[in-house]
């Protein structure tokens, strides 16, 4: 089952994210599209094949099809991660080879862009700014009129990159800004921002007036007017205009550094000298190892004694219409920093390490069950607070990796969409919502993970760019509401075709999440109001005390706990009566509790026999009987049952190998009473530690 999960894991996304690519190549180019779309075909072929037993030929290409597609789709989106990281802490080699590489696995995913980007931060780094520009002047004198078009614009932003903001703007009016050039969109509001540096208002204006006849009605450059807003506000001395762009809920895609420098650079051409050093100061403090911000900062702070330029009249005018024209961002950016989702994920493994590493079983049943797993008889019979901390167990280290990696993705979306608190409301309804509903709904036995609250994410998400969809830009909204659409089908049809999965639990989160997004919606008229924060802000407290109080009855309650809590009744059994907890049945001659696989059988024996005998024939018919159960190894153990006087025991730890690969270890009891009755208990070894004299007071009842 795991080489499955694996193949159709690359399999989805292949396939989709290949035909969108090709319909809509980003960049132009299709060809990363057509590889996925291959991909796709070479492991569906491969499957089939397999199914149909074609031969060891479709295993190679299933494992060339998984490999490719993982580069492809986890390995170059990390690479370029990483090379953005090394352009902020200024390993700027690191940078160039890792986007190298990503082209490779990429190609026409903006690569090229990317790669002059760094070489460009690199020759400025190396001080070699008048070099390159002159190599690459030599160079358009012999190219066509495209490829000369796009040397110039190549210059001009080596120039602004070195913060020689003059010759940036005299090369571009030499060469790049004629009436009839289309200038790229980011480097005109670069030259905007240099001309507005320099002191050159009106011409600054013109310049803005001509980018926004390109950007009217242009979703896609709602970023750019953004930036033009906020740019020429700011040279112009507009503080409280400045002020509210700079709000998180609007400015969710410019960092903290980032509005501290613009604050700066407000106040000070308003002619605040100490509010705008200690705004540059703080900005500063929060650039880290990002070069190129600190040397803005650092302009800045230079100049802050210097009195700005005054604003024209025809500047003014043009600050006074950007102020009656606000903008409003249609999509409230995903913050990378998701930290609330960085929190669910670390509660999630540290549950995990208390089942791999203090229990010792990461997908063992009486692990997962002594953490917190629902588990149906417990819930129904005193132990409710399992609904809720089920959503932070797993069952396995594979369980656990996809729900995360799931989570990751999903979670730093939402959070972005809705906020922090909204998110956790969301998140913990789900999960509560698709917990109950397994317990109410699925099969008999336990169940746990996270799948439900993240099923609630996709719901949320989902539901909010239906409802709002006037809030995002259309061709995101339409592509990202494709792929959640497909995630979402691909997950629950993934789901039926293994009975494991429980799918009770995706329902019902996938419910919870779209009823509770809908109600904490950021786009309601209402969604800003006091009384609209405080209540997600309510919902999340309430939704942080429910998992806390789960999490202190899970540590605190064992199995001898949940076997007290139980009532019990007389059952007969094989001809014997056993007073046993009320949710054990009897089934094909043994007393059974079916949600952990706990088994009593028992017999008598016939004849004359010490004890000793008899122990030794139980051992060899029970270790025989165990191997017909499925266990693969037997071990013998140490005692954890205090047997009544006069009896005799002994304990093995018995194992096996489910299909998702967690290995599962029952303790087996084998016993005699002295009155010629023999029997085996088996009952997962971790349960069994817990709750010894509890299933002691069973067994002596006996009769």
């Amino acid at each position: 089952m795991l080489w499955e999960l694996a193949l159709f894991s690359i399999f989805a996304p292949a396939a989709y994210w290949g035909v969108v690519t090709i319909r809509r190549p980003p960049f132009g180019v299709a060809t990363y599209g057509w590889m996925l779309v291959g991909t796709a075909v070479a492991i569906a072929i491969a499957y089939l094949g397999g199914r149909s037993g074609a031969g060891s030929w479709t295993d190679a290409l299933a494992v060339i099809g998984v490999g490719v597609g993982a580069v492809m789709l986890i390995v170059a989106p990390m690479l370029r991660m990483a090379a953005r990281w090394a352009v902020t802490t200024d390993r700027l080699r690191l940078a160039a080879a890792l986007v190298d590489v990503r082209d490779l696995l990429q190609p026409g995913m903006g690569g090229r862009d990317e790669k002059h980007i760094v070489a460009t931060m690199r020759e400025v780094k190396e001080g070699r700014v008048d070099h390159a520009v002159a190599a690459l002047e030599a160079l358009r004198t012999r190219a066509p009129a495209g490829a000369a078009t796009a040397i110039d614009e190549r210059i001009a932003a080596l120039y602004l990159s070195a913060q020689r903001f003059e010759d940036a703007v005299r090369h571009a009016e030499r060469s790049l800004l004629r009436p009839d050039a289309k200038l790229p969109p980011a480097l005109c509001i670069e030259l905007i921002g240099a001309r507005l540096r320099l002191g050159e208002l009106d011409a600054a204006t013109d310049l803005a007036e001509r980018f926004l006849l390109t950007a009217h009605d242009v979703p896609e450059l709602v970023f750019l007017t953004y930036r033009l807003h906020l740019t020429f506000l700011a040279y112009v001395g507009r503080v409280a205009e400045v002020d509210r762009l700079l709000d998180p809920a609007l400015a969710a895609m410019v960092s903290r550094g980032a509005r501290k420098y613009w604050a700066g650079v407000v106040r000070h051409a308003a002619g605040d000298v100490a509010g705008a050093r200690a705004a540059f100061e703080a900005a500063r403090s929060l650039a880290g190892r990002d070069r190129r911000a600190r040397a803005m900062i650092d302009l800045g702070l230079r100049e802050v004694e210097r009195p700005a330029a005054a604003p024209t009249p025809k500047a003014a005018a043009f600050a006074d219409r950007l102020v009656a024209s606000p903008i409003t961002m249609p999509l409230r950016a995903p913050g990378r920093r998701g930290r609330v989702t960085v929190a669910l994920i670390a509660a999630n493994f540290a549950v995990a390490g208390i089942c791999g590493l203090v229990l010792g079983g990461w997908g063992d049943l009486g692990s997962v069950v002594r953490v917190g797993a629902n588990l149906r008889g417990a819930v129904e019979h005193g132990e409710p607070w399992r609904i809720a901390s089920s959503v932070f167990v797993h069952v396995g280290y594979v369980h656990l990796l996809l729900n995360m990696l799931a989570l990751w993705s999903l979670g730093r979306l939402v959070e972005g969409l809705f906020g922090h608190a909204r998110m956790l409301a969301i998140y913990g309804a789900a999960g509560l919502v698709g917990a109950a509903a397994s317990h109410a709904f699925g099969v008999a036995g336990v169940s746990a993970g996270a799948s439900g609250a993240i099923f609630g994410l996709l719901g949320a998400s989902l539901i909010e760019l239906a409802l709002h969809r006037t809030r995002y830009r259309r061709e995101w909204r339409r592509s990202l509401l494709g792929a959640l659409a497909f995630v979402t089908v691909a997950q629950l049809a993934l789901g039926f075709g293994w009975e494991m999965i429980d799918q009770w639990a995706h329902v019902g989160g996938l419910v919870g999440g779209a009823a509770m997004g809908a109600a904490l919606s950021p786009g309601w008229r209402w969604s800003d109001s006091r009384a609209a924060i405080r209540a997600a802000q309510a919902a999340a407290a309430v939704i942080v005390a429910v998992f806390a109080w789960s999490g202190i009855r899970a540590a605190t309650t064992d199995y001898g706990d949940s076997l007290r809590a139980l009532d019990r009744a007389p059952i007969e059994v094989g001809g014997f009566t056993v007073d046993a907890p009320v949710t054990w049945v009897v089934d094909q001659g043994e007393l059974v509790d079916n949600d952990l696989y706990v088994v009593l059988s028992l017999g008598r024996f016939e004849g004359v026999a010490t004890l000793a005998e008899q122990l030794a024939a139980v051992e060899r018919e029970e270790l025989q009987l165990a191997i017909e159960r499925k266990f693969t190894s037997t071990v013998r153990a140490d005692h954890v049952y205090e047997l009544p006087e006069g009896w005799r025991g002994s304990e093995w730890i018995v194992s096996h190998t489910d299909p998702m690969n967690n290995r599962l270890q029952y303790r087996l009891l084998t016993f005699v009473t002295g009155t010629s009755t023999a029997g085996a208990l088996y009952v997962p070894d971790v349960l069994a530690q817990g709750g010894a004299a509890e299933l002691v007071e069973i067994l002596a009842t006996i009769r």
